[in-house]
């Protein structure tokens, strides 16, 4: 089991509506930080939100998320490398939009907006994950 990072949960505590947050890290504990960021988003805000994945195919990282227990059914997410690869986008997720290559920004921010339009939670969030 992993165990998640809490400094990660503390700090989004003291952030304020209408913020960002940048996180850097280094590959080896990439997905480590990812699923410290989403899940006291989801489960201890209770927000909804968008996670654009520009370097990593979205049913990847669905599968391990999922696997750890973190709780993604109030996320949309919008993958811009599966295009690229043969039988990518061929999955059993109907949470995700497919971008044809991260350098499309406009294709990115009007899929953005429009899941963001469909949320039903009040509070969402939008993860860059990689750019």
């Amino acid at each position: 089991m992993i165990e998640l990072d809490q400094r990660i949960a503390e700090q989004l505590t003291e952030i304020t509506l209408n913020s960002s947050l940048q996180v850097r890290c280094g590959t080896s504990n990439a997905f480590l930080v990812t699923a410290s960021l989403l899940e006291p988003l989801v489960t201890e805000f209770e927000m909804g939100g968008i996670y654009i994945s520009a370097s990593r195919p979205a049913p990847e990282l669905i599968d391990t998320l999922t696997e750890i227990g973190v709780p993604l059914g109030s996320i949309q997410f919008i993958d811009c490398v599966s295009s690229a690869l043969l039988g990518g986008t061929d999955n059993p997720y109907t949470n995700i939009s497919y971008i044809d290559s991260p350098i499309m920004l406009e294709s990115i921010l009007l899929r953005t907006l429009f899941h963001l339009r469909q949320m039903p939670t009040e509070q969402n969030f939008v993860v860059l994950d990689s750019v």
